[in-house]
């Protein structure tokens, strides 16, 4: 059986995060939870995977 959790999100950090780095509040979404639970982000997304770039290395 799949397990599902919930997480609390700060939705001002989110469309924070999508304003700086230029991308929607939807793809900032899965971005901020990467960032907050330390998880791996796979992605073919270029502006996504280029915003992971830039954040996890700001860390």
């Amino acid at each position: 059986m799949l397990r599902l959790d919930r997480h609390v999100i700060d939705y001002q950090s989110q469309f924070e995060l999508a304003i700086n780095q230029k991308m929607s509040a939807y793809d900032a979404a899965y971005l901020y939870l990467t960032v907050a639970l330390n998880a791996p982000l796979a992605t073919f997304d270029r502006v996504l995977a280029s915003a992971a770039r830039n954040v996890l290395t700001q860390r």
